[in-house]
């Protein structure tokens, strides 16, 4: 036994609303957030490169400068406020914010106790 459905015209069908413009208009607006997200992406990760490129570390009779790249991130730290300075090498799940180079880094334990980040 065969069964035929009828099909009904409607124009309230959303198929049927559906053309070949409406389609490529849709994926010309997926493709528009696309690169404008890729664009943001590349334009964040090329300031993070030049914020973050480079540890400057300065110390003098007063203070222990540390600054990232041009200077945006840093930290002043007074030199009386510092009781030790000591060699360590971190492993690689430890932090990595003042490192010196790789995995060695400078721990410093401050007058009141507190050690700072490696």
């Amino acid at each position: 036994m065969i069964f035929f459905y009828p099909t009904v015209s409607n124009s309230d069908n959303r198929a049927d609303r559906l053309s070949a413009a409406s389609v490529a208009n849709m994926t010309t607006g997926v493709l528009i957030v696309f690169l404008l997200l890729a664009l943001v992406f590349f334009i964040s990760a090329v300031l993070m490169s030049v914020v973050y490129s480079s540890l400057i570390v300065e110390v003098d009779a007063q203070d222990v400068q540390l600054s990232f790249g041009i200077g945006m991130v840093q930290r002043i730290i007074p030199r009386p406020k510092i009781a030790q300075a000591v060699q360590v090498r971190n492993s690689c799940w430890y932090g990595w914010m003042w490192n010196r180079s790789g995995l060695d880094a400078v721990e410093l334990t401050y007058t009141d106790g507190k050690i700072s980040h490696r």
